[in-house]
């Protein structure tokens, strides 16, 4: 990341990072516990997808070709939202696991 600040420890502080008073330059690294905020994932299903017609037979869907060229599908019961390209390609984003 580029608004990393490197110290002397090898460790890492991002912007958002803070540091108790017990733990100061020099005394060690601090235990950093790494929890999963946001899942994408990418898909091509090799073939052209006629967006207009799966706006017309899906729910939850958003298309608005002169504001950006794709279908925007909102899954409410895993608050995901997936973008589908002319293209065939998907990209999936929002999900707190693989599931």
């Amino acid at each position: 990341m580029a608004a990393d600040i490197v110290l002397e420890s090898n460790e890492v502080l991002g912007p958002s990072s803070s540091r108790s008073s017990s733990q100061s330059l020099g005394q060690g690294p601090a235990i950093v516990v790494p929890t999963i905020e946001n899942v994408v994932s990418t898909m091509n299903l090799c073939c052209t997808l006629d967006l207009k017609a799966i706006v017309l037979h899906a729910r939850n869907v958003e298309y608005n070709p002169a504001k950006f060229a794709t279908v925007v599908m909102r899954i409410k019961k895993t608050k995901t939202t997936t973008l589908i390209f002319s293209s065939g390609k998907m990209v999936c984003s929002g999900a707190k696991t693989e599931q």
